[in-house]
């Protein structure tokens, strides 16, 4: 099971996205984030970084996410990133390139 209906064990685990300046409208939320934390990360205290790259689509959410990176290696962070990529949603009016194809990095950190 990826989910837990239970409170998980970290409470506001952030997830801070480095995208160019104000891309995204709404990014995943403290709690959205401590669901999908890594359990073996969380047990060691480990934060991440993962670089997705996604498309957007019409309605300006990601789809197509692949993870580029993922640091530590094998840690768990890119499928935990990959699982939160449908709550980014980008900022109405942004300009994208023509393929409509983004990168952008996602750092994982405990409270």
């Amino acid at each position: 099971m990826l989910f837990s209906l239970i409170a998980p064990t970290i409470v506001g685990a952030h997830l801070v996205a480095f995208p160019p300046a104000g891309l995204f409208e709404r990014t995943p939320s403290g709690m959205a984030m401590a669901v999908v934390y890594p359990p073996r990360a969380q047990a060691q205290r480990k934060e991440g970084r993962v670089v997705l790259a996604c498309t957007v689509t019409s309605s300006r959410t990601l789809s197509d996410c692949m993870v580029e990176s993922e640091t530590p290696n094998n840690s768990g962070f890119g499928p935990s990133a990959l699982m939160l990529s449908y709550l980014f949603v980008v900022r109405e009016g942004e300009e994208l390139p023509a393929d409509r194809k983004i990168s952008f990095q996602a750092r994982f950190s405990l409270p």
